[in-house]
Formats: C-alpha cells, sequence, structure tokens
C-alpha cells in the first residue's frame, strides 16, 4: 500500500464521558449525520442501559474538532442488538449533525481476509487504573490482527470477532477503531482485553 495516505485515526475518534464528564471509553465517528459507534459496556459506564436507555444521554467530546464547532455534545443510544452478542451500540447525536469535516469521518469495511495484518489504533486507555500521565489524554496503539476467533453455535455476531495482539491496549480503549493498514479500513473496535497468565 506504497503512497496511500491511511485515515487520521484522531480524527474520526470521540471520548465517551459520563454525567460527571469523565471520560470511560471511545468511539468512533461513523457519519457526517452524527453517528457514532461504541461498545455497549462503555455506555453501560456512564451509568445507562443500553437496552433500556429511554432517551437517556451520554457525552461525546470531538477533540478534532474544527474552527468554531462544539467539542462536547450530548448522545442518545439510537441502536442496540439485543440479538446479537456484539458487544456494540450505536449512538446518535443530539442537537444537530457531527461537528467534524466529511473527510474527517471513519471509512469502515473489510476487503477479505484479515489474517496477520497489521492495525493502528487510538483511543483513551488508562494504566494501572490512572490516566496515562498528568499532561496525556489519548494514545496510539500498533499491533498484529491474528485473526477470527471461532465461536460457539449458540452465539451470534453480525461479524466474526477478531483476535487482536498489541501491547498498548488496555482499559480505555474500548470501542476505538480498530484500522486495517494494508487496506486503509477500519475494520472494527477494540471491545475487550485478554491478559493470559503464567499457563
Amino acid at each position: 500500500m506504497t503512497n496511500v495516505r491511511l485515515q487520521n485515526l484522531r480524527d474520526f475518534t470521540v471520548q465517551i464521558r459520563d454525567v460527571n464528564d469523565k471520560i470511560v471509553g471511545t468511539g468512533i465517528a461513523v457519519s457526517t449525520d452524527g453517528k457514532i459507534v461504541t461498545c455497549a459496556h462503555v455506555v453501560e459506564a456512564t451509568g445507562i442501559d443500553p437496552r433500556n436507555a429511554n432517551g437517556a444521554e451520554v457525552g461525546v467530546y470531538f477533540p478534532q474538532a474544527r474552527g468554531g464547532e462544539e467539542k462536547n455534545r450530548r448522545a442518545i443510544v439510537a441502536k442496540h442488538f439485543p440479538d446479537y452478542d456484539d458487544d456494540v451500540v450505536l449512538l446518535q447525536l443530539t442537537g444537530g449533525s457531527s461537528p467534524l469535516a466529511p473527510e474527517q469521518i471513519a471509512v469502515i469495511g473489510s476487503t477479505g481476509n484479515l489474517r496477520n495484518r497489521d492495525f493502528d489504533s487510538f483511543g483513551y486507555r488508562s494504566l494501572g487504573g490512572q490516566s496515562i500521565g498528568k499532561y496525556i489524554s489519548g494514545a496510539p496503539a500498533r499491533g498484529k490482527i491474528l485473526g477470527t476467533v471461532e465461536l460457539l453455535e449458540e452465539s451470534k455476531f453480525h461479524k466474526e470477532p477478531l483476535m487482536l495482539e498489541s501491547n498498548q491496549l488496555n482499559a480505555g480503549m474500548s470501542g476505538a477503531g480498530v484500522l486495517d493498514i494494508e487496506d486503509n479500513l477500519v475494520v472494527g473496535i477494540v471491545s475487550h482485553v485478554y491478559d493470559p497468565d503464567a499457563t
């Protein structure tokens, strides 16, 4: 993929915040009309049950909003998928469209086999339960897409989940986009971190 300018993850990555304006996770802007994809458990961390949100609002902060656009916004749960086991929800901004320019919106999709691909990500992770540092809000991650995982027969997902390998993923990265570097497409979001023990 030479001479191709990769999507800028920071352009479409947003902070998901609770009622106290504390960052609880990450999301990605996927449309100019204000749709945001994040994890269901991130919404739960704001104190809202995504299965029964009843119009309750979460905070969405757009660090890369340009010019005079308002960075602090509110969103409701537009779509939850109760018939699926995916840890994903679709949020919809209230009070207007996205403050991002069209070229700042994530381009999502997949061109096929994702086994053994390099990926980039960006999110608002913590380190040992603390923020990354006094002056740092978000940070990048890089790793390898190992491939898809095998699912139990009774489980139901929109797409087979991917197994990622990275030593930079941590709490707060949930909802961060997974950018397949080879195809320059966001192919998923980070949802869970598995930390293997000595066995």
